[in-house]
């Protein structure tokens, strides 16, 4: 039901624009053992246009893997846009701090290194939804966050229909929309003190 649907409006992009020149950059994961653990870039441009510029999505990943995968996203990063290791932030799942601590000691400590900032949900989702559908946040079409977008729905009531607003895990589990509502939140968060 489409009217359940958690993001029902984003905006895509297919090419970035002329001479689009990132500020700054947000590699977030989101930690799924029994799931998915999802990676994604998104890069911010000096005006707050931001994009999902890479995705990946995968089950039975371990702790070396998911290090990987950020450490090939920076490095994508770097050499796409020149930017350098103190415009890169890293924003880690809470889930396990012991493992992002050991990530951080063994090759993530010359950049940002940021704990997700995990609002309450609705919350969450109410910034992202916004930044989605007003096209100040744009993910690629058919890709992972997409993915998420055209699957995640809202709980309902069995005995009245009403909706619920936490996500309904028996029909689909984001995982690249976590991991990006983190990226999302942190710079926010980061925005309004002024950084």
């Amino acid at each position: 039901d489409s009217n359940l649907l958690i993001y029902p409006k984003v905006h895509y992009w297919y090419d970035l624009p002329n001479g689009f020149n990132p500020m700054e950059i947000y590699i977030s994961c989101d930690l799924g053992w029994r799931d998915r653990s999802a990676v994604i870039t998104m890069a911010v441009d000096a005006f707050g246009n931001a994009f999902v510029t890479e995705e990946f999505c995968r089950s039975g990943c371990d702790g070396t893997t998911i290090l990987n995968e950020i450490l090939r996203q920076a490095e994508l990063a770097k050499e796409k846009w020149d930017v350098s290791n103190d415009q890169i932030h890293v924003v880690c799942d809470t889930n396990e701090q012991n493992l992002t601590q050991d990530w951080y000691n063994r090759a993530l400590s010359n950049y940002i290194c940021e704990n997700a900032i995990k609002y309450e949900l609705t919350t969450s989702y109410a910034l992202v939804n916004e930044a989605l559908s007003s096209g100040m946040l744009k993910i690629p079409e058919e890709g992972d966050c997409d993915w998420d977008c055209k699957k995640t729905v809202y709980k309902t009531d069995t005995e009245t229909g009403k909706i619920i607003y936490e996500e309904d895990k028996k029909v689909w589990h984001e995982d690249a929309m976590a991991a990006l509502r983190y990226a999302w939140g942190n710079y926010q968060s980061s925005k309004s003190q002024g950084s």
